[in-house]
């Protein structure tokens, strides 16, 4: 998975808005089963790449636990959430 936090990957703009530092990820199976994942994001600009593993999700819930430095008149921004299809390792 790929995380941008901020309002774009553009580091002139990191200071426009309040970034994530925590992100809670709930997954729901097609099974009816939850799990949550906790992340940790860098206070950086531009794309993060995070392991996330998950088979047959119908739904996944992000949700913020802290921000760096919140404030009053900036919100927390996340640009893009970007998931990648099955990995093709271990397959014959």
């Amino acid at each position: 998975m790929v995380i941008t936090p901020g309002v774009s990957a553009h580091a002139n703009q990191l200071s426009e808005a309040t970034l994530p530092r925590t992100r809670e990820a709930r997954v729901t199976t097609s099974d009816g089963g939850r799990t949550t994942h906790e992340i940790s994001l860098d206070q950086g600009a531009g794309p993060q790449l995070r392991t996330f593993r998950a088979k047959d999700v119908i739904s996944v819930r992000f949700t913020i636990r802290a921000a760096c430095a919140p404030s009053e008149d900036k919100q927390v921004a996340v640009a893009e959430i970007a998931f990648f299809g099955p990995s093709a390792s271990g397959w014959s």
